[in-house]
C-alpha cells in the first residue's frame, strides 16, 4: 500500500473466523471501523474530509484513543454529538476525540496538526 507520504507501507490481513480485519503500518484501525466512521460522516455531511492522527497512525503505539479531525462546513453542535453516538455505538465505546473544524478554522493549531499529521481516511 502507498500511503500520502508516497511511501510504501506494509498491511497486515487477518480472519478470526467472524470478520476480516486489517492494520496498515501508518493507522491502528480495523477495515470495520474505517467503514463505520466514513459511513457515518458521510450521512450527515457527504463532503466532509475525515483525518485519523495521533497515537493510532503510530503503529510502534499501542492502545489510545481514537483522533478524528473532521473537516465539514455543515455540521453543526447537534449533528456532531449525533455523529459521536453513532460512531461509539458501531466501533465500541471507547475514548473518542472528535475535532470538527470549517475550512476557514484550519489553521487553529489543533487542526492544522490533526490536518499535517494525520492520515486522510
Amino acid at each position: 500500500m502507498r500511503c500520502d507520504r508516497g511511501v510504501e507501507l506494509p498491511i497486515y490481513i487477518w480472519f478470526d473466523g467472524m470478520e476480516l480485519s486489517w492494520e496498515s503500518a501508518d493507522m491502528r484501525l480495523t477495515a470495520s471501523e474505517v467503514t463505520a466512521i466514513r459511513e457515518e460522516i458521510g450521512t450527515l455531511d457527504p463532503d466532509a474530509e475525515v483525518y485519523l492522527y495521533g497515537s493510532r497512525v503510530d503503529d510502534s503505539a499501542r492502545g489510545g484513543d481514537i483522533d478524528l479531525l473532521v473537516v465539514s462546513e455543515t455540521l453543526g453542535f447537534r449533528e456532531v454529538l449525533r455523529l459521536r453516538t453513532r460512531i461509539l455505538d458501531r466501533v465500541g465505546w471507547q475514548q473518542l476525540d472528535l475535532l470538527v473544524r470549517r475550512r476557514d478554522q484550519l489553521d487553529e493549531p489543533m487542526a492544522a496538526i490533526a490536518q499535517e499529521t494525520g492520515i486522510k481516511l
